[in-house]
């Protein structure tokens, strides 16, 4: 049987523990943003010299209680053959996520609910199948889907968060692979 001495000492640890852990979710880089309004601005690396083209640019750039940040992603063949893409569903930048060390947001679209292979259950995607979609593009045809971000995301963060695909694979078009990051700010 544990003394009482020992008792108390795992007892006191146990609280520091948690006031430790308390501190750092207060902390206001480590906090959800649940209770503020924030703005999202976009980069992509590298500009491409192919002849496929990627683009993202900030439809709506404010995320309120009454309206999400919404994000535009094209590509566009400028050359003057078709060109074939290969991606993930839906086609063709199959499920999108942001990540932030350890943590991810999804960028939603309602193209994951029109997709049969996209589970999704309260606008989160919950499972999606690895098949993989061949779409081509015709000269100087693009494809463009919008994404949003809604106020109340789980795992929004203020600060840099890199877009990744489905099993966090970067975006690739014509064996480029694109950098794309939100940088997610807190609105003054």
């Amino acid at each position: 049987m544990p003394s009482l001495r020992r008792r108390s000492f795992v007892l006191a640890l146990a609280s520091l523990t948690g006031c430790v852990t308390d501190a750092r979710q207060n902390s206001p880089q480590d906090r959800p943003m649940e209770d503020v309004h924030y703005t999202v601005s976009t980069t992509v690396r590298p500009s491409s010299d192919s002849e496929l083209q990627l683009s993202v640019r900030t439809l709506d750039s404010d995320i309120t209680p009454t309206s999400p940040a919404r994000i535009s992603f094209r590509l566009h063949n400028a050359g003057s053959s078709p060109t074939p893409i290969e991606s993930g569903v839906p086609a063709p930048f199959g499920v999108l996520y942001g990540y932030r060390d350890t943590e991810r947001i999804l960028l939603w679209t309602d193209a994951y609910e029109r997709s049969q292979y996209v589970q999704v259950e309260d606008e989160m995607v919950v499972g999606v199948d690895e098949v993989g979609r061949q779409t081509t593009l015709e000269p100087d045809e693009s494809l463009e889907r919008t994404y949003s971000i809604p106020y109340g995301t789980p795992n929004l963060y203020e600060g840099r968060h890199t877009v990744n695909g489905t099993g966090g694979r970067d975006l690739s078009f014509d064996g480029i692979n694109y950098r794309i990051v939100l940088n997610i700010t807190r609105k003054e």
